[in-house]
C-alpha cells in the first residue's frame, strides 16, 4: 500500500509541476503581449499554496502508512489501531488537498486562462 500510495503521489506532484510550469510560461507571454496578468499570479500563488499543501498532506500520510506497516498488529493491537486510525485520518485530508488542487485548477485556472485567451484574440483583431 504505501509503494502504491508513493507511486500515486509522484504522479500526482509531476501534474501539479506542470500545471505550474505552464502557468509560468503564459504569464510573461500575456505581459509581452500587454495583456493583464494580475488574477493570473493570484490564480499562481494560490495554486503554489496547495499544492505545497498536497505535498505535506502526503507526506503525512506516507509516514503513517510506514509507521502502521512497522508495527506489530499481533503484539500490540491498540497501538496498531491507533496507527491505523491516524493512517486514515491523513488519507483523507490527503484526498482533500487533492481534490482542492483539481478543482483549483479546472474551476478557477482554467476559465482565467480561456478569458486571457479571448482577450487576446479580441487585442489581435484590433491590430489586423
Amino acid at each position: 500500500l504505501n509503494e502504491k500510495a508513493i507511486k500515486n503521489d509522484t504522479v500526482r506532484a509531476k501534474a501539479y509541476e506542470v500545471v505550474g510550469a505552464e502557468l509560468s510560461k503564459i504569464i510573461p507571454r500575456l505581459k509581452d503581449a500587454s495583456i493583464s496578468t494580475t488574477d493570473l499570479e493570484e490564480y499562481q500563488t494560490q495554486l503554489t499554496v496547495l499544492i505545497k499543501t498536497y505535498s505535506t498532506d502526503s507526506l503525512a500520510f506516507a509516514s503513517s502508512l510506514q509507521d502502521t506497516a512497522e508495527l506489530d498488529c499481533l503484539t500490540d493491537p491498540a497501538a496498531f489501531k491507533s496507527s491505523l486510525d491516524s493512517a486514515r485520518a491523513d488519507r483523507l485530508k490527503l484526498v482533500t488537498s487533492s481534490k482542492a488542487v483539481a478543482t483549483y485548477v479546472t474551476e478557477t485556472i482554467k476559465p482565467g486562462l480561456e478569458k486571457k485567451h479571448l482577450d487576446l484574440q479580441v487585442k489581435n483583431m484590433g491590430t489586423e
